[in-house]
């Protein structure tokens, strides 16, 4: 049976030529792209899906126009959404650095909440970044430790925890909460901040108090919200 794809971040280089792909080799009943802004020139976008009546491009902001974008997927039931939809840019994002969370953590956490009541929906696909790891000397695995450098890196390394969570168990614990309350943080809602860092430190403290990588992100957590450590710093293996 073909399958339906859609494309989120689907007018950015990334999202055309995978768009393309699609078309070419999965042999797919539709491509529907979605981005943020309005169909481009074809001097940008090189006229992919031109022509094709398997594909079609739609202009929605994940973050302000979600309701219109579910309505689209949940027209379309598209069996695999693969997700480049993001604030890029490591240096840019050092000023106004609350957008990038805004984008690459509290719109995609309402986005993957959504979906998860969609039987529809086979297999959401999340493109990351190599900015998780910081400056390296050698190509580095992704079970290497994070060590984000600009608040776009950190955005992802947020949402890279989320998926590790998701994957282990249904609902939520310390990790989703402790990144909640960063970017909550970094909105400036700070009292949203502090509420999921109590709720992630109770849940730690009673359940997982001495898992290294929950100890790593309380700490970075503590730090950004300016609480007085309560664990002592976790080492990290290089």
């Amino acid at each position: 049976m073909k399958k339906t794809y859609a494309v989120l971040g689907g007018g950015g280089s990334f999202g055309l030529h995978t768009s393309k792909y699609l078309l070419d080799h999965a042999d797919p009943a539709k491509v529907i792209a979605v981005g943020r802004n309005l169909p481009k020139d074809e001097c940008f976008t090189l006229g992919i899906g031109d022509g094709d009546p398997r594909y079609s491009y739609h202009a929605y902001h994940v973050n302000y126009e979600l309701d219109l974008l579910m309505e689209l997927l949940d027209r379309e039931k598209p069996q695999v959404i693969i997700n480049f939809a993001a604030q890029g840019e490591g240096a840019t994002s050092l000023k106004h650095s609350w957008r990038y969370f805004e984008t690459n953590c509290v719109a995609l956490v309402k986005l993957t909440e959504q979906l998860q009541s969609r039987d529809y929906l086979e297999r959401f696909i999340q493109i990351g970044t190599s900015e998780l790891y910081g400056s390296v000397e050698h190509a580095a695995k992704e079970d290497e430790p994070i060590k984000p450098t600009s608040p776009y890196a950190a955005s992802k390394a947020a949402v890279a925890a989320l998926e590790t969570s998701m994957k282990l168990r249904q609902g939520g614990d310390s990790i989703d909460w402790f990144f909640l309350a960063m970017a909550h943080w970094q909105l400036g809602d700070k009292e949203e901040a502090r509420r999921w860092y109590d709720r992630a430190a109770e849940w730690m403290d009673k359940n997982r108090a001495e898992n290294a990588d929950l100890r790593r992100f309380r700490a970075e957590a503590e730090e950004l919200l300016k609480i007085a450590a309560t664990q002592p710093a976790p080492t990290v293996a290089n």
